[in-house]
């Protein structure tokens, strides 16, 4: 016998971490976590205060439009992580494509069913599984070329919201007009879909 001892077995949680998963980033998971938190303050617990910065007590606003925003940033960095941040093979391109699409139907259909519920809730999954599938295309551009579409979109974007809000109620059904931007569907009279 020598004095050398056999490596340790790897205990339960190093098992549980690593079994039939990719490994994960830590803070995407927080992040996420503290989305997740923020939507049910802002949608379950009824916060209807606007947050200010230097106002202690309109702190607990935050949760009113932030948490949609941070998934949205989230599914960016999960975008980047699936695709190796755009250096993806030629041979795993299709994969990257593949695992994009099954993404963005479970997302979109998971809002669908959550709009069927017609709750006064705004439900963003619908538009983030389309922004997951529109964004297929985009896995092989060049950072210029994504930086040149983020600026049109940046800078078009707010006027297309301008003229759409001006567009008559009927024009997009009862609901699709500016005032359901609202955090509530109920605060301009529309109940139903």
């Amino acid at each position: 016998m020598t004095g050398t001892r056999a490596p340790a077995a790897p205990g339960v949680a190093h098992w549980w971490r690593s079994f039939g998963r990719p490994q994960r980033v830590m803070g995407l998971d927080v992040a996420r976590a503290l989305a997740i938190i923020g939507m049910m303050g802002a949608h379950v617990a009824g916060i209807d205060d606007a947050f200010a910065l230097f106002e202690p007590r309109s702190w607990a606003g935050i949760v009113n439009g932030y948490p949609s925003l941070l998934f949205a940033l989230l599914a960016g960095f999960s975008i980047a992580l699936m695709t190796q941040c755009g250096q993806v093979s030629d041979a795993e391109i299709a994969s990257a494509r593949l695992r994009m699409l099954g993404r963005g139907v479970t997302i979109f259909v998971i809002g669908l069913l959550l709009e069927a519920f017609d709750t006064a809730i705004a439900i963003v999954l619908t538009l983030y599984g389309v922004l997951y599938l529109v964004l297929i295309p985009a896995l092989r551009w060049r950072t210029l070329s994504l930086a040149l579409c983020a600026a049109v979109l940046g800078l078009l974007g707010p006027v297309w919201l301008a003229v759409l809000a001006g567009l008559p109620e009927d024009a997009m059904g009862r609901c699709g007009s500016s005032c359901c931007a609202a955090r509530t569907r109920s605060r301009c009279g529309c109940s139903s879909r």
